[in-house]
């Protein structure tokens, strides 16, 4: 009789445990599921940012604006000019093709016939909004972001993706070119009898150097540890946006405040 009553508790306690579990399941299934396709912010800490991918219901991590902007290019999904025009942008009055809205909410897409332009569709209104450059990507993420509390988002699994960047491509260029001016130069220091020949070859290879890369790279100079510059320090407005792409690449935000307006383009009376 005790075995028997033993036994029954324990398949009890199971099934209250497997119960308890699929609940949970269902609790987090249901909160993925109602905020799929949404920008989730962290109320409770920093506004840590999070995008949940309709895909597969998961959130990754936005974090800086170049990582917002390349997540959201590298999980977005192609589409015609055509199918594009049928769903209004953030500004239009229009209701727009209800079926692909519907079908498309939450996504990101890119214009796979232009330069690749990047737009996200809001669940809530089902309107597209330009994405643009890594700025415009995370302003628009701020704005259309909707709080969480931490406890809400530790039941959305989740989920991170390995991104190769174009920007860090250059740099391992830049670096690559500096490594081989490196190596030139050690192997001047290594040949001792050949010090005069060496020494004019050095040379000349250095001054090519240095004009290839001043001509290749105007941004070596720049800094982007503290606010250092005014529009007024730069004779065009190029050279004012190469230093403020610089420094948004290197530490995510506008370093020298030469974007006044927050839309992209500094130093706009320089045009």
């Amino acid at each position: 009789m005790k075995k028997l009553l033993v036994f029954t508790t324990l398949v009890i306690g199971a099934l209250l445990f497997c119960g308890l579990v699929s609940i949970k399941t269902s609790a987090a299934s249901s909160t993925a599921d109602r905020l799929s396709g949404r920008i989730l912010l962290q109320v409770e800490d920093n506004g840590e940012a999070w995008y949940i991918y309709p895909n597969d219901n998961k959130r990754y991590y936005l974090g800086r604006p170049m990582d917002a902007w390349n997540i959201m290019r590298a999980l977005g999904l192609g589409i015609t000019n055509a199918d594009l025009a049928r769903i209004p942008t953030g500004s239009d009055n229009w209701d727009g093709d209800s079926g692909l809205i519907d079908r498309l909410r939450g996504k990101i897409l890119l214009q796979t016939e232009g330069n690749g332009e990047a737009w996200y569709v809001y669940p809530a209104n089902g309107k597209r909004y330009y994405l643009g450059r890594p700025a415009d990507a995370f302003q628009i993420m701020r704005n259309l972001g909707l709080g969480i509390t931490n406890s809400d988002l530790l039941t959305i699994t989740e989920n991170s993706i390995i991104i190769e960047e174009e920007d860090d491509g250059d740099t391992i260029d830049t670096n690559t070119d500096t490594d081989n001016t490196d190596t030139d130069t050690t192997d001047t220091d290594t040949t001792d009898t050949d010090s005069d020949t060496d020494t004019t070859d050095t040379d000349t290879t250095d001054t090519d150097d240095t004009d290839t890369t001043d001509t290749d790279t105007d941004d070596t100079s720049y800094q982007c540890s503290s606010n250092m510059y005014n529009c007024s320090d730069f004779s065009t407005q190029n050279e004012a946006q190469s230093i403020y792409d610089q420094c948004l690449r290197e530490t995510g935000r506008d370093v020298h405040g030469l974007d006044r307006d927050s839309d992209g383009v500094v130093c706009e009376s320089l045009s």
